[in-house]
């Protein structure tokens, strides 16, 4: 798959999500966002309020348990404003693997034995990758700004390199929900998603771009309530577009004349 034609697939594949969403039940998801949504407006000006009314000038360097607590309220602060994409994914992962498996059951007929042991495997899954990556991108910020310290550079730069980085991990964390049910391993995954980057990338822009819908001063913020789950369901799509899901041999309902591929290696080499 060429790199425009991934491009291509990154982006339709949210008009497909939506055709899904609002042809089935799935719609009614959009309700555990809300929630949330409302649930995070409001913690993270708690927690801006009460570091703006901190008396710094009363710290006490006899007690390091203050200094650790403000550092922690710090980064909540931090990762609530401005990596609140990532922690809406983790927060929603139960959610959004069970989205996934739909759109994929509505794609292509399979279904997947329930088996409770995998679907909390599935979820933690999920929740490691969302760190991952949210780790990864955090140390490479941090080693930007060091470069800085030694060389000023534009704050463009920063936006350029911070986007660039979040938009290929908000994409690889989709795509990742059904490499999963395909059997494939993080590392797996990790190999699939970097050879389908472009896909990927466009998934995640337009997944961070839905976060600069405004809110209008509400509590309620477009971003958290849309993107999570369109998100899922286009991941879902662009691995299908790529592979056809309907292959899988671990699908319950898989199509019996592709059960051969169960012989063939879990990364499908494209044509």
């Amino acid at each position: 798959m060429n790199l425009f034609k991934q491009f291509w697939t990154g982006l339709s594949s949210y008009w497909k999500a939506a055709q899904l969403i609002f042809s089935s039940t799935m719609w009614l998801a959009f309700v555990i966002p809300v929630m949330l949504s409302i649930g995070l407006f409001y913690s993270g000006e708690i927690l801006t309020d009460q570091l703006r009314d901190f008396k710094f000038s009363e710290l006490s360097d006899e007690n390091g348990s203050e200094y650790l607590l403000l550092g922690i309220q710090f980064i909540m602060v931090y990762v609530s404003k401005f990596m609140n994409k990532y922690l809406v994914l983790a927060l929603l992962a139960p959610l959004l693997a069970a989205l996934s498996v739909q759109a994929e059951k509505m794609l292509t007929g399979n279904e997947y034995k329930f088996d409770f042991k995998l679907y909390i495997n599935d979820i933690v899954r999920a929740l490691t990758i969302s760190g991952r990556n949210m780790g990864i991108q955090l140390m490479m910020m941090a080693v930007f700004f060091l470069v800085t310290l030694i060389y000023s550079l534009p704050d463009v730069v920063y936006q350029v390199l911070y986007f660039v980085i979040a938009f290929y991990f908000y994409g690889f964390s989709f795509m990742d929900y059904p490499s999963e049910r395909r059997r494939l391993t993080v590392q797996e995954s990790v190999q699939f998603t970097r050879k389908h980057w472009v896909a990927a990338f466009t998934l995640g822009a337009v997944y961070g771009a839905l976060f600069w819908i405004p809110n209008f001063g509400l509590p309620l913020e477009p971003g958290v309530i849309l993107a999570p789950i369109f998100g899922a369901v286009a991941g879902t799509v662009v691995v299908h577009r790529i592979v056809d899901l309907s292959k899988n041999p671990h699908a319950v309902r898989a199509n019996k004349e592709n059960l051969e591929a169960e012989k063939k290696p879990a990364i499908e080499e494209e044509a």
